[in-house]
């Protein structure tokens, strides 16, 4: 009795730890002599470690976990940096290889060698990247013939046949994909070769407007925003960068468009939303484009402050509003606060009195290192450009006010130069001034037009608008 009990309580332990685990991948490299194999995988625009471990004397390593692998495309690196992708979708199979030394062959030569058991998404894919290696190897000399024939116009109807035969090849690749695609619907190697298409733009549309318009209209049309395995690729940011630099005009109110577009696609995907919220949101953030801060207050108004990112903790969204808040005042498109003086002494109390097709604000200390360089070259581009319609209206936001008049008057400063103790409003406030030297340039109608630029490009701007 004893010992059926025992039995009975192995047979119960090997079952639950069997039970626990939830993927095992089996990595064989041919060849490869002991050493470390990392599993990694992409999400968005980035790649992270998932496991490592060291191989076995045949060149073999196990990755396994209790917990189920996102679907996606993985990434096995070798220590000597050589690498070769598969797909994770199914949870328990084995991939093999040969070794590769050269890193610089790694992509094509493991194409060569590679084969999956337990996987036929794999087995699929490997034995298409392998076919694309081939039609890749047809069309290459293909191509460079056709550069040679179209130097020379009696050779026009040789680069009409080779354009044929590449008419040819791009039908078998698309016929190969749609073979794929079809036997494997609804899985990650399918909605991946979907994902990978771009739009086909009729030959009936000549006109460079329409052909541009309808590419963009159905640019995402094979992409499917309910299947979050795509955000585990490098497909996924490869198109968000063609749509946002190619198909979207460079204005933060385009750029803010496009931005939503993408984040309304994937709205009802939980996980897409998420990301593409996430991600726009800390990417604006980070931008170093001028005036495209205001992509970051408006989506950060739309999906945060409403509460629609509701996987943010309080903290979080509480810093990213008080951001929100102080950028808010000083958009560009806005019209800019206006700075009064508290006494009718300086010439021109007020900012909104200032005359001119552009009024360049120049907010700074007279003890910022950095200040000083600015403040010298600024005193060249006003003299170049003060009688064309150019005025600078400078604040200075430090504490010690002899210091700013003594290095005003020596620097020999002209246009309208103000201490931020004689000011009845708050510009630090107003015009989002964290740090200095802050640069603002206004519109006759004293509009936001470019923002926290440096002297070099205020030259630049000036001179292609007041120079005749």
């Amino acid at each position: 009795m004893k010992k059926w009990l025992l039995f009975w309580v192995f047979i119960c332990l090997f079952s639950f730890s069997w039970a626990k685990e939830a993927y095992n991948i089996k990595v064989k490299i041919n060849g490869f002599p002991s050493g470390s194999i990392k599993l990694a995988y992409y999400y968005g625009d980035k790649q992270y470690i998932k496991q490592e471990g060291i191989t076995d004397d045949k060149g073999q390593i196990v990755f396994k976990g209790d917990t189920a692998l996102p679907t996606g495309v993985y990434i096995v690196f070798l220590e000597n940096e050589t690498y070769f992708e598969i797909l994770v979708e199914e949870q328990f199979f084995s991939v093999e290889a040969d070794y590769v030394a050269d890193k610089t062959l790694s992509v094509a030569k493991y194409t060569e060698t590679l084969k999956a058991e337990k996987s036929p998404q794999n087995s699929r894919l490997f034995a298409y990247n392998l076919f694309i290696k081939q039609k890749r190897e047809e069309t290459e000399p293909l191509n460079k013939l056709k550069e040679i024939y179209l130097k020379d116009p009696a050779k026009k109807a040789d680069a009409d046949d080779i354009d044929k035969k590449l008419v040819l090849i791009d039908a078998e690749v698309e016929t190969y994909q749609n073979k794929i695609i079809a036997d494997f619907k609804g899985k990650m190697i399918s909605k991946l070769l979907l994902a990978s298409r771009r739009p086909t733009i009729p030959e009936t549309i000549t006109d460079d407007n329409e052909r541009f318009y309808y590419y963009r209209a159905r640019f995402w049309d094979d992409f499917d925003f309910n299947f979050p395995g795509l955000i585990y690729t490098p497909i996924y940011h490869q198109r968000i960068k063609e749509y946002m630099d190619n198909l979207t005009v460079s204005h933060y109110d385009s750029a803010f468009v496009s931005a939503d577009l993408i984040i309304q696609l994937g709205k009802n995907n939980r996980e897409f939303f998420k990301y593409n919220v996430t991600w726009f949101l800390n990417y604006y953030a980070a931008s170093k484009t001028v005036c495209f801060d205001a992509v970051y207050v408006k989506l950060a108004k739309k999906y945060y402050e409403t509460g629609l990112a509701d996987w943010v903790e309080a903290e979080n969204k509480k810093k990213i509003i008080d951001n929100v808040n102080m950028l808010s005042p000083c958009l560009c498109g806005k019209k800019a606060a206006d700075i009064k003086a508290k006494t009718e002494t300086y010439a021109t109390p007020s900012m909104y009195n200032v005359k001119a097709k552009y009024t360049v604000l120049l907010f700074w200390e007279s003890d910022c290192g950095h200040c000083k360089r600015e403040v010298k070259e600024m005193k060249n581009v006003y003299a170049t450009y003060k009688d064309s319609g150019m005025m600078v209206y400078s604040v200075e936001v430090g504490l010690d006010k002899e210091k700013w008049q003594k290095y005003s008057a020596d620097e020999g400063i002209t246009w309208i130069n103000l201490h931020h103790s004689d000011i009845s409003s708050d510009v630090r406030a107003d015009f989002d001034v964290r740090t200095t030297p802050v640069i603002i340039v206004l519109n006759e109608n004293k509009t936001i037009l470019y923002k926290k630029i440096d002297v070099q490009n205020l030259e630049k701007i000036l001179k292609a608008k007041l120079t005749p």
